[in-house]
């Protein structure tokens, strides 16, 4: 749904995402938002096994590639990625 950009006027598709964000900032976590890569995947179904809807091989490669990239772009200091000279 937030590929296509589209969901019915019942359906916030980020209304779990808020909720999660108030309990860890809350509780003093840092919240990592990985909707915005989500936004821009192109046929996401490719990454989801169809029957039981849990990622694939594929998947589980682009769920590590964005958290890799949150959790080096400054979100969490000491993990924040330096540049290589």
């Amino acid at each position: 749904m937030l590929s296509i950009g589209k969901w019915t006027e019942d359906f916030d598709p980020y209304k779990l995402d808020g909720e999660l964000r108030t309990i860890v900032v809350n509780r003093g976590g840092i919240y990592i938002d990985m909707l915005p890569d989500y936004r821009d995947i192109e046929d996401p179904g490719k990454y989801y096994y169809a029957v039981e809807g849990h990622p694939n091989a594929r998947g589980q490669g682009y769920i590590s590639q964005v958290l890799a990239k949150q959790l080096t772009s400054g979100a969490i200091p000491a993990l924040k990625a330096k540049a290589q000279q």
